[in-house]
């Protein structure tokens, strides 16, 4: 368990990297148009459209890494009036409710994807499937720290029980 939660630890510093390349491009990107627009008054066409993609990916990609960190907004009082027992099968009916959901993402975002494979956004040119990609790479996210949440309960919850 401690190889796969390194391994994973190593993966979310990966991707928080590409998270902050996102954001600093975004950034750039929109300081860019501004001056550009303002002061020269000649806007760049592709800049807003790209923005958005790199947006869209930005979101997705979090929405896999709440995951991992138990950061999704959640209604907490009656599971904190549970038990731990019942905590743990509400952690797992959490967390398979989740990898459904994962699953749909998968299909979904490759059904959208491939529907879109031979299409380019209008102003930047750039191939209109990286739209839809995040969604497949956000459910494959979810899937896998979904599997690991739930393994973690599992044994959390044993070693808790052998203790005793």
């Amino acid at each position: 368990m401690n190889i796969l939660k390194k391994s994973l630890n190593n993966l979310m510093y990966a991707i928080n990297l590409v998270l902050s390349l996102i954001l600093i491009v975004m950034v750039l990107l929109i300081f860019t148009q501004v001056v550009l627009r303002y002061v020269f008054n000649s806007p760049l066409q592709w800049v807003e459209e790209t923005t958005m993609l790199l947006l869209v990916w930005y979101g997705y990609i979090t929405i896999g890494i709440l995951v991992k960190e138990k950061g999704h907004i959640a209604i907490e009082y009656f599971y904190l009036l549970a038990s731990k027992n019942i905590q743990k099968y509400l952690n797992i009916f959490i967390y398979v409710s989740l990898i459904f959901f994962s699953f749909l993402m998968i299909n979904f975002g490759f059904d959208m994807t491939i529907n879109a494979a031979n299409k380019q956004l209008p102003a930047s040119h750039l191939p209109k499937f990286l739209l839809y990609l995040p969604m497949i790479i956000s459910g494959l996210l979810i899937l896998l720290f979904s599997c690991f949440n739930i393994a973690q309960s599992l044994i959390s919850h044993d070693q808790r029980t052998e203790d005793k």
